[in-house]
């Protein structure tokens, strides 16, 4: 090899060089580093625990094998843990009070109580020394199988087949269930389950980091597997609201899911030989020329679709839409023709029979309609028939038009408003549901005298008329059939005609907040004819209420539930929103018992924390109230202010405050604020919204008005390259102020914890660096250790309503960021980072506000100072020390019927072992703990609160009596 130098360049410039380089990649050496387990899979004692009685208190002696995690807890006669003494993993970076590299410890108690106080008598306590973390799924929380997965204007997708009847629901997050012909539960199709994952063609698959490979979810929010429906794709609205099917079909095993593309899935849960996604089913959309109304463009999908008996086709109809935001009967209308598409390839969408408008709006939206043979008004569904014919309901010409395969009329049978026609299996009888399907030809008097019903005809050799039965649905009110119908199909109706008795199965969309429409309608409704009457025999609705205390859904965000432990009795509290991300009612959850109960909040609240004398902290935007929980009289603040009324938002709840917090912070338009929190002594750490102004630029939507930074009471320092959107501040129990301003420039948080020693734990919505490559998942986001006033964020970024004072290129740091999402972003003063957790869309685009935050994520430490934090895209929950080494990864993808509970009760009656700690995860976004008893995981995607009990490989008990 031969070395070439430039004038004045030596070795030794060479070996400087090198020696920068060197030094360079060192900094990155240990990047990689944070994602792996620290703990040595070694639990046992060489040196069994013993304690030594010392003057100011007692020593705990013993000695580990292995460099394994180490947890020291000491509880009373009671069980009740009093203190939370040591928790690590020993070695290098062992936390204190353990000695570093060592596997004898001797550890002080000073015989103080979590909060500082002396215990009475030592004698009455025992200390436990355990060796390796070992959680176990416990049990199910907080689910039912019939609840519907959102409160989604539109109803439940009803598929009966042979095997039981498929249930598709969906809001941002999906599921297909398979129930028995009584309602009872099955399983779960979709999410898919974790022994058919793998088995899943066409999943993009991903190796990570961490290690190891996960399929990777789609979307903004990164929430779906499936491909199907416009919840995959980039727009954030229809990621959290919408869905993936509004059609299904079967052909024996094979399953047809139908949005915007068909999904082809086996009823095991496979793909079997297929690829998952498949042709596209619509590219029909609806036009809004009125930008005051809603999008200026829909997408139009269709709402029935039936297999050719052969299984080579999926024909498709039921295209009802609405144009821009209902106003109007005018603003709702179908399609008027068919389509199909072969299932076992990727094809064309073809028109099979009518005329599909690829651009509807209003004033034309009926002109493809048609009266003759060939031409449709409202076609809204299609059905087969064993011989291939393909049978379709025209709505508005009143016939069921019977065609061949190869699109010739065979048949018309004449029938009032046919909204829906199905064959009976066995013997080809043809079944007619009317009832109404708005569109605008549907007027206000056919509305007045219609009739719901159902009419059953001879096969088609002969289609006579056998039996007339009304339908046990009730019309939709008049004065609601604008605003309340979603794209104006508000039913979802399946009849079950395998049962020995004829069935119905009814899902209704309607909004529920209007007075004529019950909660229990949104839920699915089983009804026998009995006696030439339908019977309700099956209710999902009232089971829900009695197996989770409530049926009603959050209007607007469902899958947003906040999590919280009351330390004081274990108990579990779920936070759904009532209107936006504020809330007004508590779900209380005895993990014991699994004894549920709602709690009436005295105002709409952002967000709550309990400390550990059973106190509860409620917030508003900018005012902290704490209240005596068993008597929710208030605690007035010694450092408070007296105020009339609390008002979060203008249709909430209200309420008069003897002495409040006021905290430095504005509302936002995500309106969780980041997140508080309060240790055993009784300090306070608040993440608050820093004031702005709304302004309009060339390339901002706002500038943070920096006068405004500066209040009376708090003061903010303003440092070039600062990101000035939001502050921690930190009082104590008795609303002092103790440090302001904690950690400047840190910026939007989606969590904040606070320790006995004071040192804060964070979630960052900024995205972590590793080797000087950004990491891969641009949703997530970074925990990190910090302590007050000696951590300090800087960064690149343009946007001056973040950014109100700008860092030069020049004065840029000299060293590589540690963060990027707004810019880059370097730190000082960070004790340790962890990367990869939670979720965070708000900064996916850079210094673009491409994302949304809407729905997020938190995570949560324990007495020990030990961070559980969701890891969502790899179906997990990651446990780390209080120096950042990683414990423990709870959990692997699986549905709600994966994973063997020690406790069956709540949950599915067949669960499948999936071995390990059994934890199955498809979206958990939220996290809570019971400090050293449990783990809580709100698991949205499989629509539960999974409940872990913490126990240990190893542990020695010391009776100090």
């Amino acid at each position: 090899m031969s070395f070439y130098f430039f004038k004045g360049f030596n070795v030794l410039s060479l070996l400087i060089i090198l020696s920068l380089l060197y030094s360079f990649n060192s900094i990155y050496a240990d990047d990689l580093d944070e994602f792996k387990l620290k703990t040595e899979q070694v639990f046992e004692f060489t040196e069994k625990p013993i304690f030594i009685k010392e003057k100011n208190g007692i020593k705990i002696k013993f000695k580990s094998k292995g460099y394994c995690d180490v947890t020291i807890s000491i509880y009373d006669n009671n069980g009740k843990l009093i203190r939370h003494l040591a928790s690590g993993i020993l070695g290098k970076n062992a936390p204190l009070p353990f000695k570093s590299n060592a596997l004898a410890q001797s550890i002080h108690w000073d015989l103080k109580d979590d909060a500082g106080r002396y215990v009475k008598n030592y004698s009455d306590y025992k200390i436990n020394v355990s060796l390796g973390l070992k959680p176990q799924f416990e049990k199910t929380l907080y689910w039912s199988p019939k609840r519907r997965m959102g409160n989604s204007k539109g109803p439940a997708v009803i598929k009966v087949i042979k095997e039981g009847v498929l249930v598709a629901d969906g809001k941002g997050v999906d599921r297909l269930t398979l129930y028995d012909h009584d309602g009872e539960y099955i399983k779960m199709i979709y999410p898919f389950p974790n022994n058919q994952i793998k088995k899943v063609k066409g999943l993009n698959w991903k190796s990570v980091p961490q290690g190891g490979q996960y399929p990777m979810k789609h979307s903004l929010l990164k929430q779906t597997l499936l491909t199907s429906g416009d919840n995959s794709g980039a727009e954030k609205h229809n990621s959290m609201d919408s869905n993936a099917i509004t059609s299904l079909a079967a052909n024996g095993d094979k399953l047809a899911l139908i949005k915007k593309k068909l999904n082809r899935v086996l009823l095991n849960g496979s793909t079997g030989e297929f690829d998952l996604e498949g042709s596209p089913t619509s590219h029909y959309q609806a036009k809004n020329r009125n930008p005051a109304f809603g999008k200026p463009i829909y997408d139009i999908f269709p709402s029935s679709s039936a297999f050719s008996p052969d299984g080579k086709w999926i024909y498709m109809s039921g295209y009802i839409h609405h144009i821009g935001e209902i106003r109007n009967i005018g603003s709702i209308n179908c399609l008027h023709g068919v389509t199909r598409i072969p299932y076992a390839t990727k094809g064309k969408l073809e028109v099979f029979m009518g005329k599909m408008t690829k651009i509807t709006g209003r004033g034309y939206n009926m002109k493809d309609a048609g009266t003759d043979n060939k031409s449709f008004t409202c076609a809204t569904s299609v059905a087969c028939d064993k011989a291939g014919r393909i049978y379709v309901s025209d709505y508005m010409n009143h016939r069921i038009q019977i065609y061949s395969s190869d699109k010739k009329l065979l048949k018309t049978i004449k029938t009032k408003f046919p909204a829906k026609v199905q064959i009976h299996p066995i013997t080809e009888e043809i079944y007619v549901l009317s009832y109404i399907v708005l569109n605008p030809h549907f007027n206000a008097q056919m509305h007045k005298s219609f009739k719901q019903t159902l009419t059953i005809y001879n096969k088609f050799d002969n289609a006579s008329k056998i039996k007339r039965y009304p339908l046990p649905i009730t019309n939709i009110p008049q004065g609601m059939s604008f605003g309340v119908a979603t794209k104006g199909n508000p039913y979802s109706i399946e009849l079950d005609l395998f049962s020995k008795k004829l069935r119905l199965w009814v899902s209704t969309g309607l909004v529920a907040r209007h007075k004529k429409v019950a909660w229990e309608n949104k839920y699915i409704k089983i009804y026998e004819l009995t006696k030439n009457k339908f019977k309700t025999i099956n209710s999902f609705g009232k089971i829900v209420e009695k197996e989770i205390g409530r049926k009603k859904l959050p209007d607007v965000f469902s899958q947003v539930q906040y999590p919280y432990v009351n330390p004081y009795t274990g108990f579990l509290y779920i936070a759904e929103p009532a209107r936006g991300q504020n809330f007004d009612e508590l779900l209380e959850i005895n993990p014991n018992t699994n004894a549920m109960k709602v709690i009436n909040l005295p105002f709409t609240t952002t967000d709550i924390a309990f400390d550990y004398s059973n106190n509860i902290y409620l917030r508003s935007k900018d005012i902290l109230v704490r209240y005596d929980f068993n008597t929710w009289k208030e605690v007035p603040w010694d450092y408070g202010t007296q105020l009339k009324h609390i008002e979060v938002e203008a249709f909430g709840r209200s309420t008069s405050v003897i002495s409040g917090l006021r905290l430095p912070s504005i509302n936002t338009n995500q309106t969780h604020q980041g997140g508080m929190s309060i240790s055993r002594k009784g300090n306070l750490i608040v993440s608050c919204v820093n004031a702005a102004t709304q302004t309009r630029g060339p390339h901002y939507r706002r500038k943070t008005n920096v006068a405004k930074l500066d209040t009376k009471n708090y003061s903010l320092s303003l440092h070039a390259g600062r990101l000035a959107n939001e502050s921690l501040h930190m009082w104590d129990k008795h609303g002092k102020i103790l440090h302001k301003d904690v950690a400047p420039g840190l910026g939007r948080l989606d969590g904040v914890w606070i320790d006995n020693n004071n040192k804060i734990f964070v979630m960052s919505v900024l995205h972590r660096m590793l080797d000087g490559k950004k990491y891969y998942n641009n949703r997530g986001e970074t925990l990190m250790k910090l302590t007050p006033n000696k951590s300090k964020f800087v960064s690149s970024s343009k946007r001056l309503d973040y950014v109100p004072l700008q860092l030069n290129k020049n004065n840029h740091p000299k060293k590589p960021h540690d963060l990027y999402g707004l810019g880059n972003v370097w730190t000082e003063g960070v004790s340790w980072f962890y990367g990869g957790v939670g979720f965070a869309g708000k900064n996916t685009g850079g210094d673009a506000e491409s994302g949304c935050c809407c729905w997020h994520s938190n995570f949560v430490i324990d007495g020990f100072s030990r961070s559980f934090a969701p890891v969502v895209d790899q179906y997990r929950v990651d446990i780390l020390d209080s120096n950042g080494n990683l414990i423990y990864k709870l959990g692997k993808y699986g549905n709600v019927d994966d994973g063997l509970p020690l406790n069956k009760k709540g949950g599915p009656k067949s669960p499948i072992s999936i071995g390990g700690d059994e934890v199955s995860l498809f979206h958990a976004c939220y996290v809570a703990t019971d400090s050293n008893n449990r783990i809580f995981i709100v698991d949205i995607g499989n629509g539960r609160v999974v409940s872990v009990k913490i126990g240990y490989q190893k542990t020695e008990v010391i009776n100090l009596e």
